[in-house]
């Protein structure tokens, strides 16, 4: 679909871009696999643009899980790069890394994936100003993604996620993505009907009352 078609451009094609934008010799993006801990890197064939391979990369004990977990952008350098994550990435693309910026890149709240720029050209390592850079490049990528899923959804602009001005509610196809915003918020969250009946709970509410996610679960039967 778009969304694919998008990302896809984003991997083969302006990733290159943003190398010549911010003077690095590399940059990739990864994947975000929450389920497994780890980040998916895809390789494409330099002439036709063909996805040749998927390098699966854990991080469960790596600093950027912290990166992606707070969805924050972070500067590695010095003995920083000693990071499992990082040594595995210097031998998938084959050359030394000096100095990575990652910068995280999140969907309705919730973090897909993120770039990692790779080696200053003119400098050693990256700066607070390329932090700054980066971000401006990820808000506009951000904007056109979240706007081809909801076009997907059939929903023009943000207004009509939050509220359907002829039946005044919130449009059932839409949820999905509200869901996705709950869930990557930190502190408990549950939500009533009109009857005060639960229809929703996020992971941090399951957590604190020790109940696991079960979509069949009557929840308004445990209060």
């Amino acid at each position: 679909d778009d969304l694919n078609q998008a990302f896809y451009e984003i991997q083969s094609n302006f990733v290159h871009k943003m190398e010549l934008t911010f003077a690095v010799e590399k940059v990739v993006y990864l994947y975000y696999l929450p389920k497994e801990d780890s980040l998916q890197l895809n390789l494409f064939e330099e002439k036709d643009n063909q996805l040749k391979q998927k390098v699966i990369f854990n991080i469960s004990n790596s600093a950027i899980y912290n990166s992606i977990k707070n969805d924050a952008p972070s500067i590695f350098d010095g003995q920083e790069l000693l990071d499992s994550f990082l040594q595995e990435l210097e031998e998938t693309i084959g050359f030394k890394i000096n100095s990575l910026l990652f910068h995280p890149l999140s969907l309705f709240h919730v973090v897909h994936g993120g770039f990692a720029l790779i080696n200053k050209i003119y400098r050693h390592r990256f700066a607070e100003n390329d932090i700054s850079l980066t971000l401006l490049t990820s808000q506009k990528i951000k904007y056109q993604l979240e706007s081809i899923q909801l076009k997907k959804l059939g929903l023009s602009n943000f207004g009509d996620l939050l509220y359907d001005k002829k039946l005044k509610v919130l449009p059932d196809k839409a949820f999905y993505l509200y869901k996705k915003i709950l869930e990557s918020i930190s502190f408990g969250i549950i939500v009533f009907d009109k009857k005060f009946h639960i229809k929703f709970m996020n992971k941090f509410t399951r957590d604190i009352l020790n109940i696991k996610p079960d979509e069949n679960l009557d929840l308004s039967a445990l209060f």
